[in-house]
């Protein structure tokens, strides 16, 4: 029994991991486009929250 619950889990967890790489891969690059242009250029308000939320996220 506690073999089947532990083969379960980890089927569970690999299954929520393959579900959110992808995004979390998306919201990397549009986190480091959003460094960039912080460094280069400074950021807006709305912009300065989306990179903080990304980071909450992340």
């Amino acid at each position: 029994m506690k073999q089947q619950l532990t083969h379960e889990r980890n089927k569970l967890l690999t299954s929520i991991e393959k579900f959110l790489e992808g995004p979390m891969i998306f919201l990397g690059f549009v986190w480091l486009v959003l460094l960039v242009i912080e460094l280069v250029w400074g950021l807006s308000k709305p912009l300065e929250y989306t990179s903080l939320t990304i980071w909450i996220i992340v």
